[in-house]
């Protein structure tokens, strides 16, 4: 089963406007959050970017490194 485009985590259940529940997806395609192939790749990406705070000590370098990770890992995932 391929599932990487899944929610990376069970979505919070709501009632619509005539009792019939919903899913946060269901209301708009753009809320259900990171799918499982983002969310995996993100939690790598922040190891990656650990050992590189840990090798070099410098805050800024690793915030900047760690958005540019978190970038080229939502484009990636996204194709």
């Amino acid at each position: 089963m391929d599932n990487l485009k899944l929610p990376a985590y069970p979505q919070p259940i709501t009632m619509g406007s005539e009792g019939d529940i919903l899913i946060p997806v269901m209301h708009h395609p753009d809320f259900g959050g990171f799918t499982k192939l983002e969310y995996a790749s993100l939690m790598i990406a922040q190891g990656i970017a650990q050992r590189e705070f840990v090798d070099t000590g410098d805050r800024d370098y690793i915030s900047m490194r760690a958005v540019k990770l978190a970038k080229a890992v939502l484009e990636e995932a996204n194709k």
